[in-house]
């Protein structure tokens, strides 16, 4: 997944000319948050959440204790608000990939590859999927935050379907787009894994949207 860029620079923090106390102090805080946002993800994907330390993190992000409590509950937070983020993004590649492309396989290739293509080109951004994968197999509250991602993606699909396959039965359209998550899901924990069954992602993708796409079009 691309890194993420500061969203607001320096120089904007410190000019004093267009920014009053207040939203001076706002600034800060939220440089403060993205800095310690950067940090946590940074020593998840390095060490796994379980073995980083809050220590390690406050420290990495050059920021004291305090300041990391002020923001933050615990390391648990962090890891919630890193992987919100990460999921923005996720849905926004597939989305834009969407409005892009009148076909809708043509489409998911798109979105998928490009999915595939940030965990490639960002190790850190690989190491939190992994980390929060696992965590969703074992804890309570990112096992409901997975779930309610995959309800998300299951009904932007079935929508996305539903409007260009008007004449697919809703049952089958069900289907389809369940075994699309599944597999989608099934593939990312292969690549964040570094199997050698996913060597080539983007090839994985292109042999199974093929294959979709066939049933779809027998279907519809």
């Amino acid at each position: 997944m691309a890194q993420v860029e500061e969203a607001i620079s320096l120089d904007q923090v410190l000019d004093a000319e267009t920014l009053d106390t207040r939203e001076l102090h706002k600034e800060a805080a939220r440089m403060t948050r993205r800095k310690l946002l950067r940090a946590a993800a940074e020593c998840f994907a390095d060490h796994g959440y379980h073995k980083t330390t809050i220590r390690q993190i406050a420290s990495r992000a050059g920021v004291t204790l305090g300041a990391l409590y002020h923001h933050f509950k615990d390391k648990r937070a962090l890891l919630i608000w890193v992987n919100r983020a990460r999921q923005i993004m996720s849905s926004q590649i597939l989305r834009n990939a969407m409005s892009e492309e009148e076909d809708f396989f043509a489409a998911l290739r798109k979105g998928l590859r490009g999915q595939f293509k940030v965990l490639a080109d960002n190790p850190t951004l690989c190491g939190i999927t992994r980390e929060y994968m696992g965590m969703s197999m074992t804890d309570p509250d990112f096992n409901r935050m997975h779930n309610r991602s995959d309800l998300e993606f299951y009904g932007f699909f079935i929508n996305e379907l539903e409007r260009r396959y008007p004449s697919l039965r809703p049952e089958t359209r069900d289907a389809f787009v369940r075994m699309l998550i599944v597999a989608l899901e099934g593939l990312i924990i292969q690549v964040v894994a570094n199997s050698p069954m996913a060597a080539q992602p983007d090839q994985i993708v292109n042999t199974f949207v093929d294959t979709f796409e066939t049933a779809v079009k027998r279907r519809s």
